[in-house]
């Protein structure tokens, strides 16, 4: 702290007089008492914005943050692909692992697909591949050869295995006496594609609505393929994804019963599903295991609310 004397030598030389220095060291005094005064006015501010900031940051983060499912039940059919081997797919069931601890909770995984065999190495299954999967509550490899349907028939077996899984997900709940919020189904091999931010909450669905990636192709706009409006050459599905309440999956999951009568019994099963004559023609007239499924939904009463999936986009 200066003092008078100090504040004298300083300025001698301007001939200040007794008074004129004492109003200066008051003057000193009284800037630096006011300086303090604004510091202090200026941290209690600085500390209430940030308070402020903080609270309001709070509040706007659901937004930013989306809102987690409680429980959920993955279904992921069809083959493996070596799904688990580092080398040939490049850990990409951790993309899974990703987006469904993003949407929930508690994610309950449910495993189907088929047993080795070695006449296809690109569908056979990796050695790691049962180990991979973190609670998993049903885990089944199935004989392809002991099928009473056609094995290459993809879109059967696809809706058999999601058959035996609804079955898996009835004796859960009925056991433990609770519901899932959704259920989830997949292709095994499906490369889903989970980016580092979403800003909104998944989407809640009602009984009888799913939320599927099925769009009309006969715009060029994006829009829902509707089965009550649209017709079976419009329908569009880019990959094997389903999600909706346990209730509906239930009902869902009678797509392969659908399938077995139209494949085994044409006389009693209503429109026969066109066969087409050459392999490139199937995705035009709706034989390959994705429009295929249009036949199906005409005659169910499954709506599509939203177009898309659970992806970020």
């Amino acid at each position: 702290m200066l003092d008078l004397e100090t504040i004298k030598a300083a300025i001698l030389s301007n001939n200040f007089t007794d008074d004129q220095l004492i109003e200066l060291r008051d003057a000193v005094k009284t800037a630096r008492d006011e300086l303090q005064n604004f510091y202090n006015n200026q941290s209690s501010q600085l500390g209430m914005a940030v308070k402020i900031a903080r609270t309001e940051l709070e509040l706007q983060k659901p937004k930013f943050i989306p809102k987690k499912f409680n429980r959920i039940a993955a279904v992921l059919i069809g083959h493996s692909r070596r799904l688990g081997d580092p080398v040939t797919r490049n850990g990409s069931e951790s993309k899974f692992f990703k987006l469904f601890n993003r949407m929930s909770e508690q994610v309950d995984y449910y495993i189907l697909s088929w047993i080795n065999r070695d006449y296809n190495t690109e569908i056979k299954t990796s050695s790691s591949f049962e180990f991979i999967w973190p609670n998993k509550l049903f885990y089944q490899l199935y004989d392809e050869d002991n099928l009473d349907y056609p094995r290459n028939h993809k879109i059967m077996k696809l809706s058999w295995l999601a058959k035996q899984a609804a079955k898996q997900i009835k004796i859960v709940q009925d056991s433990q006496q609770f519901n899932y919020d959704y259920v989830v189904e997949c292709r095994v091999d499906q490369l889903v594609d989970v980016r580092s931010t979403r800003k909104t909450d998944f989407i809640k669905l009602d009984n009888n609505e799913i939320l599927s990636p099925i769009q009309n192709t006969a715009v060029n706009k994006r829009k829902n393929w509707n089965p009550a409006l649209d017709s079976i050459e419009t329908f569009g599905f880019d990959h094997w994804y389903f999600r909706m309440n346990p209730r509906t999956y239930f009902e869902f999951s009678d797509r392969f019963d659908f399938f077995y009568q139209k494949n085994l019994d044409r006389m009693c099963a209503g429109p026969v599903l066109p066969r087409p004559r050459e392999k490139k023609e199937a995705g035009k007239i709706g034989f390959h295991y994705h429009t295929g499924l249009a036949y199906y939904f005409l005659e169910k009463r499954f709506t599509f609310p939203y177009l898309g999936s659970d992806w970020d986009v």
